[in-house]
């Protein structure tokens, strides 16, 4: 055994020690503690970096909760990387990663930027899920649902989650009790499959306690099976049931090849006072509380531009924060590439009555800004990027828009921050404030809003 103390963590939450020139990654080892451990092989031949094994606590971190108090998977389930860190203590982590990523765009003046982080009151608060589906090579063992564990495509067999609706435990319950009375079987990611099999399912809730479910499968179901679970999913109550057909090899899930089984193509959510119809593959967040004091945060910083003539919403998705922005300006267009999300968009507009207020383009944003740019000199604009960021391309485009303009960029993962910030600064924009919002309670990531403003 070796005593050593942790004095940093990685991405995934790991505690990092240094010993005798090594660091040792030990899961479950919070910052400050002090333990023994097991240090083990290094990852590979002749690396620095090794794995350690905690033995025994010595001083534990005033942060440190038992997980099981929570969650019985807890350490066992890859779905949450902090179940042992108290809610106070995964907060102060997330605030801590973003000075730390803003201190290298702007020094020691980046704590005066960050604004506390807005926490999640409300559970549970994942109201979108995907469970993976396994069962061994065994003819009498049942398909299963659940989640990874850590770092790996094992599966977790999971009931029932803390952090989502008590209708996504009953729904996944029920789908994989007639998945099993109809022997389909899961898929193998790790060979060839073309007979009928589970990949995935994906359940999300929208008003008035709907859930959607939605069953990623290879090959195709024949009409007994379209039948039994139909009758399932009226059974269950379910709003709406499709099958998604994805015969890729890999562990891919999502496609384009969609066949509804029972229930309407699409459920309703609103949010920021409009009604949006969600679609098996629309994005939408899936913390409903969180989503919207971050989009509010974001339309609040545009809504004080100096003119109220045109907004753009760039990576808008089905126009979720398009609609919000056209109550404070007189146009406002919305960019996205997948051109489903654009046709949802402008039902969206349309079902809300913003029809003409609003406009949607189906484009990659590098392609669709510089003529957006010349032509329309917006006032204020609004950026979701995914993980990985706007890019330098998009951040140097940004940067030529002429002002008086409002900025309000949403990161993901604050290495697309450290990348994609300085351009923007160099481009004229002025850093207003930066705040987390904890999307995700029990997982190292924090979606991040970077408010700026170019006189």
């Amino acid at each position: 055994m070796t005593t050593v103390t942790i004095t940093g963590r990685d991405r995934h939450g790991v505690g990092i020690a240094v010993h005798d020139g090594k660091q040792i990654y030990v899961p479950q080892a919070l910052v400050g503690e002090v333990m023994e451990v097991e240090i083990g092989a290094p990852f590979t031949p002749k690396s620095a970096r090794c794995p350690g094994t905690i033995k025994e606590i010595l001083t534990p971190s005033p942060y440190r909760v038992d997980p099981q108090q929570h969650c019985a998977y807890a350490g066992r389930c890859g779905g949450c990387q902090l179940p042992h860190v108290s809610y106070e203590g995964q907060l102060a982590y997330k605030r801590d990663d973003i000075v730390a990523a803003l201190s290298t765009v702007v020094g020691e003046q980046a704590e005066a930027f960050v604004r506390p982080l807005i926490p999640t009151s409300a559970r549970p608060c994942r109201f979108k899920s995907i469970r993976y589906a396994a069962s061994s090579s065994s003819a009498r063992t049942p398909l299963r649902l659940g989640f990874y564990a850590p770092n790996s495509h094992d599966l977790v067999p999971v009931d029932a989650c803390p952090l989502e609706p008590e209708r996504f435990a009953q729904v996944a319950q029920g789908l994989e009790a007639i998945l099993n009375e109809l022997s389909i079987p899961s898929y193998d990611e790790r060979k060839p499959q073309a007979e009928t099999a589970v990949r995935a399912l994906q359940l999300r809730g929208g008003d008035v306690n709907s859930v959607s479910a939605y069953l990623i499968m290879t090959g195709r179901l024949n009409k007994a099976q379209r039948t039994a679970l139909e009758h399932s999913a009226q059974k269950l109550g379910l709003e709406s049931l499709t099958v998604g057909y994805n015969n890729a090899p890999g562990n891919a899930l999502f496609t384009r090849e969609l066949e509804l089984i029972a229930g309407a193509e699409s459920i309703t959510k609103t949010l920021l006072g409009a009604r949006f119809a969600v679609y098996p593959n629309t994005f939408l967040q899936v913390n409903y509380e969180i989503c919207t004091k971050l989009y509010e945060a974001a339309i609040a910083h545009c809504a004080q531009a100096q003119s109220h003539d045109l907004a753009l919403d760039l990576c808008c998705g089905v126009g979720t924060m398009s609609l919000a922005l056209a109550q404070h300006f007189e146009q406002v267009v919305g960019v996205e590439i997948v051109a489903e999300s654009i046709a949802a968009a402008q039902a969206n507009a349309t079902a809300n009555g913003l029809a003409q207020k609003c406009d949607f383009i189906a484009a990659d944003m590098t392609k669709a800004l510089p003529e957006l740019i010349k032509r329309k000199r917006p006032n204020a604009i609004i950026a979701d990027p995914a993980r990985v960021g706007l890019g330098e391309a998009n951040a140097k485009l940004l940067g030529k828009v002429p002002g008086p303009c409002r900025l309000a960029v949403i990161f993901c993962a604050l290495t697309a921050l450290k990348r994609d910030l300085p351009l923007l600064i160099k481009g004229g924009f002025k850093l207003d404030y930066v705040q987390g919002f904890d999307m995700f309670p029990g997982s190292q990531h924090v979606e991040t809003l970077v408010c700026l403003t170019k006189a």
